[in-house]
């Protein structure tokens, strides 16, 4: 984890699918973040 934390604040991550749009670094750590957030909501309720 740290060290895909480390390359990606070096590099400046950018995603072009099919040049309409550009994915950046804030879009996919707030997808990552949502994901995240939704694995730990989806295993609390899985534990009761």
């Amino acid at each position: 984890l740290q060290l895909f934390i480390r390359k990606i604040s070096k590099s400046r991550p950018e995603i072009s699918p099919g040049g309409f749009y550009t994915l950046n670094r804030r879009f996919i750590t707030s997808i990552a973040a949502t994901v995240t957030t939704y694995f730990i909501v989806l295993a609390q309720f899985k534990s009761e």
